[in-house]
């Protein structure tokens, strides 16, 4: 009985111990990951910074890849940001509102345009605003979700605005107009 519950007592300490090792690994990794990131970002300068990769974030990095431009994915979720690290795009965990994030990026000196295509209109708004107080001459191409949000992410220092919703619209018009086109 006292070599069964020292057998059982060791493999239990073995197992926590692992478990404590592979978990304090995992988290530098993430850590590795994002100063391979930053590192990288710093050696060049016009590189393009997307904040958001849901479906329309997800297209422009792939056109972005595609064209062989550098950029770097920003996005919050931890999903999404698996998913643009499978696909093999720079990405950083993280929010797109966050002043300092945006300026460890780059957004100050070295990025060339951002393009912010966030699902949140109010999230989008704040980031035009707080990247074209960083830098005036940064390219800012944003998503407005509704008519109202163009007009204010213009005012908010967007270069171009686009709406989804509008574009389908126009593409549905024209092909009710033109079924050839």
């Amino acid at each position: 009985m006292v070599a069964f519950a020292l057998i059982v007592s060791g493999i239990g300490v073995v197992a926590f111990s692992t478990s404590i090792v592979v978990a304090a690994f995992q988290e530098k990794l993430g850590d590795l990951r994002e100063y391979r990131v930053f590192s990288e970002l710093e050696r060049g300068r016009r590189y393009t910074v997307l904040c958001g990769f849901g479906e329309v974030g997800q297209v422009v990095a792939a056109k972005l890849h595609e064209a062989r431009r550098r950029f770097v994915v920003l996005e919050q979720d931890e999903d999404k940001v698996r998913l643009a690290a499978k696909r093999g795009y720079l990405v950083v965990r993280g929010d797109a509102a966050d002043n300092e994030l945006l300026e460890t990026l780059g957004v100050r000196d070295r990025a060339h345009t951002l393009v912010c295509v966030t699902g949140d209109d109010v999230k989008n708004v704040f980031v035009t605003v707080s990247a074209r107080r960083m830098n005036e001459g940064l390219r800012i191409i944003a998503r407005a979700g509704t008519k109202e949000v163009v007009r204010k992410l213009t005012l908010a220092g967007a270069n171009h605005v686009v709406s989804p919703s509008e574009i389908v619209g126009l593409m549905g018009a024209e092909y009710v107009g033109r079924p050839a086109a």
